[in-house]
Order: structure tokens, then sequence, then C-alpha cells
């Protein structure tokens, strides 16, 4: 299944060469994980209810 989300806050210490990492929230997310977190919204369609990322999955971001 594919499911679909939207950007909706990149956080001010989300994005950082050195880590190579980035975390992705809910828009439920505290406001501390919210500095350090791209905070998304899932479509109705796609709701995040029952979402399961596994190992060998793909993340595509814009396409």
């Amino acid at each position: 299944m594919k499911w679909i989300s939207t950007i909706k806050k990149i956080g001010k210490k989300a994005i950082d060469n050195k880590d190579g990492m980035v975390i992705l929230f809910g828009e439920g997310a505290n406001k501390d994980l919210e500095d350090v977190s791209v905070i998304q919204k899932f479509s109705y369609e796609t709701p995040v209810k029952g979402f399961v990322f596994k190992k060998g999955d793909t993340l595509t971001v814009d396409g």
C-alpha cells in the first residue's frame, strides 16, 4: 500500500548533514520533538493507523 503525507513543518534543528538522519513525526509531536523533526500529516485516504514501515520499504520525497 502507498501512504501519502504532507510535510507541515520542518523543525529548526531537523536537518543536519552531519547526522545523516531525518526524524518523521505526526502532528501530535510535542514542542521538543518538533524542533528536531519533520512534522507530517497523512491524507484521510491513507491514514497513519495501520502504517508499518519495515526493512526494505522505500520513502520517496516529492515524487
